[in-house]
């Protein structure tokens, strides 16, 4: 049941991007626009991998444990090099037999800040990485958790600030503070999969949810595009390319052995960028006293 699950959202992915062919966002296909800005968060615990870290040695494994920890179930990843009879020794075997989860981050300013979930990096003890594109090409990178919300609470949204020292090739200016009408078209990509991908959907419903008024500023949309477990964090944007906000979580009903998706629609967060803009801004002062 779980694989037709996986395969029923895989074909409308597809089948959502058909309409999107031909179609530039910022003189890029707007095929690739959003999947080509995402980066994958990675968590491990106990390691440190170095640099030059290969993402292609790695078998990814979906594990849909849906709960209220981890509501899209998680991806798991497996360095091959742990089953070769040939595994390096010392400190690089230990990091050949890793193993840890991942989720999707988006980068909104050229010094290396990133929006993903809370529920990404809600693990204990871990190391995060993010592995995506930069000025110097694809690199693996360590990151830390800036400011975190938890996904549990109700005045706490299911939001997370990561930052990285890497400058993103490209990013997403995250200045917006409306949304587009209910019925208008969206796009959202991740890194369900390992590989970024795209899908494309309608706005549900938006608004809800809404904490304008407290410390932590945000709101609630609803959108119909799919996305897999790795897609957490990922970014949703309008039909011109403007980031609306980032996906959290997924609601739909499975109809088993019909194979299709009933009431298929996903939660997502938009912060309130005014509010954004001053938690970046005091963690920029106080890297700049620390001499970062």
């Amino acid at each position: 049941m779980e694989e037709g699950f996986y395969r029923a959202l895989a074909v409308r992915k597809e089948e959502s991007l058909k309409e999107w062919e031909g179609v530039s966002i910022a003189g890029v296909p707007a095929t690739e626009y959003v999947a080509d800005r995402c980066f994958f968060l990675i968590h491990f615990h106990g390691v440190a991998f170095p640099a030059d870290f290969d993402l292609n040695r790695v078998t990814v494994d979906f594990v849909p444990k849906a709960s209220k920890r981890f509501p899209y179930g998680r991806v798991e990843l497996n360095d091959r090099q742990a089953d070769d009879s040939d595994a390096v020794e010392g400190e690089n075997q230990e990091t050949a037999q890793a193993s840890g989860g991942g989720g999707t981050a988006t980068p909104i300013t050229h010094d290396g800040y990133f929006l993903t979930n809370a529920h990404v990096v809600d693990e204990e003890d871990a190391t995060f990485y993010l592995w995506g594109h930069t000025v110097r090409g694809m690199s693996l990178s360590k990151a830390r958790v800036v400011w975190k919300g938890n996904h549990g609470h109700n005045d706490l949204p299911d939001l997370a600030l990561l930052h990285a020292d890497i400058q993103p090739k490209g990013h997403f200016s995250f200045e917006r503070g409306d949304l587009p009408p209910v019925g208008d078209r969206i796009i959202t990509g991740g890194y369900g999969g390992v590989t970024p991908n795209q899908a494309s959907g309608k706005m549900l419903v938006h608004g809800i949810g809404r904490k304008w008024n407290s410390d932590v500023r945000w709101r609630a949309f609803i959108h119909d595009a799919a996305l897999h477990p790795g897609d957490s964090g990922g970014p949703v944007t309008s039909d011109e390319g403007e980031l609306l906000g980032i996906n959290s979580l997924v609601h739909s009903v499975w109809q088993w052995p019909r194979n299709n998706l009933e009431g298929y629609k996903v939660r997502a967060l938009q912060p309130d960028p005014e509010w954004l803009s001053q938690v970046i801004a005091a963690d920029r002062a106080e890297r700049r006293r620390a001499g970062n």
